[in-house]
């Protein structure tokens, strides 16, 4: 019945050559990089930043605390790192209340990251996980030291990975560490003039427009973004004027 009601007049014809099997065909099919090239866009988000997945643990459960759990374990702040273990903690922006916020509520929000020497309480800890056979893990057991974590520096703007409507970009206002929900964006101009300005072009609805058209489209609307297609992310030659200087 849906079929019936199409009309071919609406439909967008595209040439078979155009469409290369390597590469995603919603560009090529819903042109929705056009709102960018009219503002003159040659560049990608490549041309101005880098883009990493989030720390992958191997067991979340294990190395991402809670305040009371950190607490109870008598683990101090200095053995701990700020993080986010899920996309739905942070909106637009992320800072020192966002954070706190997370703490009152009891979410996971510090990462296992301890100093050294090892103190009394994290090695208590670290035995607790060897119980519980987290050393054997396939990430743990593939790190150079199973209990420290890959060492990432704090990204400034966080990429979702999965979506509905809206790609939601945030600002890493507390200098937290994100975890696999988020990709992390590390522009080459890390000024809070230039970070501001990435954020808003990338919350605008021309962008978001490209954004969409770089996604992977998934059953019931879900969206997923690579690192690589975060990058690919067509910007304005005037963005990267004033953003690719470093």
């Amino acid at each position: 019945a849906s079929l019936s009601r199409l009309r071919f007049a609406d439909m967008r014809r595209a040439d078979s050559a155009a469409l290369d099997p390597a590469k995603k065909w919603t560009n090529t099919l819903a042109d929705a990089s056009g709102a960018i090239r009219e503002d003159g866009a040659s560049s990608t988000l490549f041309d101005i930043a880098t883009c990493m997945r989030g720390i992958a643990t191997g067991a979340n459960d294990y190395f991402t605390l809670t305040e009371s759990e950190r607490q109870d374990a008598g683990i101090d702040t200095r053995d701990v790192t700020p993080c986010i273990t899920k996309a739905n903690h942070a909106t637009t922006t992320f800072g020192a209340n966002q954070f706190k916020r997370l703490q009152q509520e009891g979410r996971k929000c510090w990462l296992l990251d301890p100093g050294t020497p090892l103190s009394e309480s994290v090695v208590a800890y670290l035995e607790r996980g060897r119980a519980m056979g987290i050393h054997a893990r396939y990430l743990p057991s593939h790190r150079p030291v199973w209990y420290r974590p890959e060492k990432r520096k704090a990204a400034p703007i966080w990429a979702p990975v999965f979506v509905r409507g809206r790609f939601r970009f945030t600002r890493n206002d507390a200098g937290a560490l994100n975890l696999t929900a988020f990709h992390g964006v590390y522009p080459r101009r890390i000024d809070a003039e230039a970070i501001e300005e990435l954020l808003q072009y990338l919350l605008s609805d021309a962008a978001q427009q490209a954004i969409g058209a770089q996604s992977r489209l998934y059953g019931g609307g879900l969206r997923k973004l690579e690192p690589r297609d975060v990058l690919a992310i067509p910007i304005p030659v005037s963005l990267q004027r004033a953003l690719g200087d470093y």
